[in-house]
């Protein structure tokens, strides 16, 4: 069960990633609206039977999970990961939304925007690679 919420989390990640890089590859800001939107969205969904799978599976169905120390770090990790998006990510996406609201009439895409996104694909590259290992030390 830890493997199938950690991979539900993974695979959310990088179905963002993509839709955050296509949506910006058409430079159409409207595209990038809905794109920012549609993700801003699912994240409160998506993330969380995500860690309510890793949860419900690693504490409360295996009391023991916790006693071997990697399963207890890869966990950690996941938690680690979780901070990373509420603290971070979550936030620089809200962000990006206001910068693109105000600009769906024109078809610039806004210097601040490109500075978030920029900041976005730095903690997310991270959390990314975290949850990589934590998922090997789950197996």
């Amino acid at each position: 069960m830890q493997i199938l919420g950690v991979s539900s989390f993974l695979g959310y990640m990088l179905l963002s990633v993509l839709l955050k890089l296509m949506s910006r590859a058409s430079g159409n800001v409207l595209y990038i609206f809905y794109a920012l939107t549609f993700i801003i969205k699912t994240d409160k969904i998506y993330y969380g039977i995500s860690a309510s799978i890793l949860v419900t599976s690693s504490i409360i169905l295996n009391p023991d999970y916790l006693q071997t120390s990697y399963k207890l770090i890869s966990l950690c990790l996941i938690i680690f990961t979780g901070i990373i998006w509420i603290s971070f990510l979550v936030p620089i996406q809200n962000s990006q939304n206001k910068a693109i609201i105000n600009q769906l009439n024109s078809k610039e895409i806004p210097s601040i925007f490109i500075e978030l996104e920029r900041k976005w694909f730095f903690a997310g590259t991270i959390a990314l690679f975290i949850t990589i290992i934590a998922i090997f030390l789950m197996a």
